[in-house]
């Protein structure tokens, strides 16, 4: 099963249950230096959209790294790659958070 299909597969469960994605954490992932926060409306995600280099994919990597998807769907050799070092030494850790709320009328 490729990544899209367990992506969408863990995105129905989520809907099944009466959760929709309300925001996404990334601390230090890939393009993301620091704590970068995006939130969703209580309708669940649409569109993500931006000009070439804004992100977007970084951002669907770490909600693919949050599931647990293996390095393969994030374009990454190990996890090492997945840190963003941008004005760091140390360069060890990275996180994503998924925030799921309960859909209105769930």
């Amino acid at each position: 099963q490729n990544a899209r299909a367990r992506i969408g597969d863990a995105a129905l469960a989520a809907s099944a249950a009466g959760l929709a994605l309300h925001a996404v954490v990334l601390d230090d992932f890939k393009s993301y230096s620091g704590r970068v926060v995006a939130e969703f409306n209580s309708r669940g995600i649409i569109a993500i959209v931006g000009p070439n280099g804004a992100g977007k994919s970084c951002l669907v990597e770490g909600i693919c790294f949050a599931l647990g998807l293996d390095l393969r769907s994030m374009r990454a050799q190990n996890l090492k790659a997945l840190v963003n070092r941008t004005g760091r030494d140390d360069g060890v850790a990275c996180a994503v958070s998924c925030v799921f709320r309960a859909r209105s009328g769930a």
